[in-house]
This record gives C-alpha cells, structure tokens and sequence, in this order.
C-alpha cells in the first residue's frame, strides 16, 4: 500500500508543476504547451506498456524506478528544452511504474477487505501528494523549479532501492 501511494503521489505532483520547468527553459510562452504535450504524450506511452511491464518481478519494478528517477533528474538538470525528451521518458515510467503497483496490489488482496484496502492506498496516495506540494514549494522557492524536480527524484531511487533488495513496502 505504501509502495503505491509514494509511486504515484510524487510525479503526479510535480506534474502540476512541469509548465513552470517549461517557462524556466527560456522557451517562448507558446512553445510551453507543446513541452507539456510532450510530458502528457510520455504518460500515455506508460500506461500503453503495462501489458509488457506485467511480467516483470521486483528487479524489473526497481530498475523501471531507478531509471525514471535518473531520466527525471538529468532531464530537469539539464534546464533545455532538450531535456523534456527524459522528462517524458521518466514520466511513461512513472506512469507504468503506477499502473503495475495498483495492478499488483489489487491482485494481492483477497476477501472483503479490497474495497477498504484500495480506499486506504487512494488516501495515502492523496495525503502524500499535499506532503510533496508543501516540500516542492519549498525547494522550489529556496533553489527554483529544475532543483525541486531534481529533489522529487530521490524518493524514486530510495524506493527502487528498498525495491530490489526485496524489502517489501506492502506493493
């Protein structure tokens, strides 16, 4: 359950904030939503692999988050427009990377509980989003927008590490 809310919560909350990364860039205000695009084209990607990720074990699982956590952090680092290209890398990862921890942990839960379990994980995915909005803000305004996605990559290589050691985070 906790390994759901902290996949999810991260990226969908710094996604709020990829159209400033975008104005950070230097690129024309028209170009932005064409950056935005990009991003929102790489989640649909994510979502469209699942069916491939399914197969994947833990190993899998914490080498697709290493690698969304790498692209995320070089991508925003870069401070280009080039660097929306690993932006929307990291986010089709991110995304297949939530599509396969709801998916696992729906099949993990048996009886009447499931309803009650999914509802727990919806409502630590959400209060987890308000913790990471508090700390973007932050970091955001202490270091601006390329350090603050720069820093909401951490918790990804945290996890993907607990991940492949095999550390379990109730998936």
């Amino acid at each position: 359950m906790l390994l759901v809310a902290v996949v999810t919560a991260v990226w969908d909350a710094v996604g709020e904030y990829v159209p400033l990364l975008a104005r950070e860039s230097g690129v024309a205000e028209s170009t932005v939503p064409l950056l935005v695009l990009l991003v929102w084209a790489g989640v649909t990607v994510g979502g469209l692999l699942a069916p491939v990720g399914e197969r994947w074990g833990r190993r899998g699982l914490a080498g697709l988050l290493a690698l969304a956590a790498s692209a995320l952090a070089a991508g925003a680092g870069v401070g280009r427009p080039a660097g929306f290209v690993l932006i929307a890398v990291a986010f089709a990862a991110f995304q297949l990377a939530t599509v396969l921890t709801g998916a696992r942990l729906q099949a993990s839960i048996t009886g009447p509980g499931r309803a009650t379990v999914t509802s727990l994980a919806g409502m630590g995915t959400d209060l987890t989003i308000v913790g990471v909005y508090g700390a973007y803000g932050l970091v955001a305004t202490a270091a601006g927008n390329r350090a603050a996605f720069v820093w909401a990559a951490v918790p990804y290589l945290a996890v993907a590490a607990l991940v492949a050691l095999g550390r379990r985070a109730r998936a």
